[in-house]
């Protein structure tokens, strides 16, 4: 259960870094429009932060068992989502295209759709014990 911990203070310290990165790297650039870069703090503190927290909280509670593979695979698709969007960021205050990057991005996504679709196959086992999850 520790790795989640660390799981979660890892993507907080993401989150800050990013949220003072798009700030001090768009005035320092003198950007004034709507970049990726902006979505990259709050989408690594919902989906890295919280959402490691949340899984912490419902091991714990539930007596929830999840594998090592679950855990690297939703590290490793969070990093292709979120490096993703922060190359598409940097992308866009630099005003150039790179080539493949969508491709980059949605392998990062379908990871993190099979991770979700995996831990809540796993929490629905966890549950049937509870009667009062079964009654109507």
């Amino acid at each position: 259960m520790r790795r989640w911990f660390w799981s979660s203070v890892f993507w907080l310290i993401i989150s800050l870094s990013f949220g003072v990165i798009a700030r001090e790297w768009t005035r320092a650039a003198g950007f004034t429009g709507d970049t990726a870069l902006f979505r990259v703090h709050g989408h690594a503190l919902v989906l890295g932060c919280l959402c490691s927290l949340l899984i912490l909280i419902l091991l714990t509670v539930f007596k929830l068992s999840l594998s090592r593979a679950f855990f690297w695979l939703f590290q490793i698709s969070l990093i292709l989502v979120i490096s993703a969007m922060a190359i598409r960021g940097a992308l866009d205050i630099s005003a150039t295209e790179l080539i493949g990057l969508n491709y980059f991005a949605g392998l990062g996504h379908i990871a993190l759709s099979v991770s979700f679709g995996w831990f809540f196959v796993r929490l629905y086992q966890a549950l049937r014990p509870y009667e009062s999850f079964h009654q109507k």
